[in-house]
């Protein structure tokens, strides 16, 4: 089991390096992960953002901020609670967000070279049992 942890663990960790060390526009995998679901979902509050991302209310601030500094994504406040912040993405984030999926997309083909058609669908069956096997709780 411990393995199994290491190499998820350096799997995930060269990803990111990966991910940081391709990407002409500087932006986080988890700021590319916001911008996805503010485009598929629409309008959302920061607090469903947060937990959607696994990230603390505090944490997603700091990851949007920078998405608002560059105008890819809107934060407005519920006019009759200002404790409530929706987020969402802009034009000028959509036309972003196409950029980081072909990042995405050759990364992925970079970190997959090595595996056949058939062991690609057998790493995806299990990854999506792993999934729903973490999301029973949520």
């Amino acid at each position: 089991m411990s393995t199994l942890f290491e190499l998820f663990w350096i799997l995930n960790k060269r990803w990111a390096q990966e991910w940081v060390s391709s990407s002409e526009h500087g932006y986080s995998v988890t700021q590319a992960l916001a911008l996805e679901m503010l485009e598929a979902e629409g309008r959302l509050m920061a607090s469903h953002l947060a937990v959607s991302l696994s990230l603390s209310t505090g944490g997603i601030t700091g990851i949007t901020d920078k998405l608002v500094r560059d105008q890819l994504i809107q934060r407005t406040r519920n006019k009759g609670d200002r404790r409530i912040v929706y987020l969402e993405i802009t034009e000028q984030g959509r036309e972003l967000l196409k950029v980081l999926r072909n990042q995405r997309i050759e990364l992925m083909e970079k970190f997959l070279e090595p595996l056949s058609k058939m062991k690609m669908q057998e790493l995806l069956k299990f990854n999506k049992k792993l999934y729903k096997h973490t999301c029973v709780s949520d």
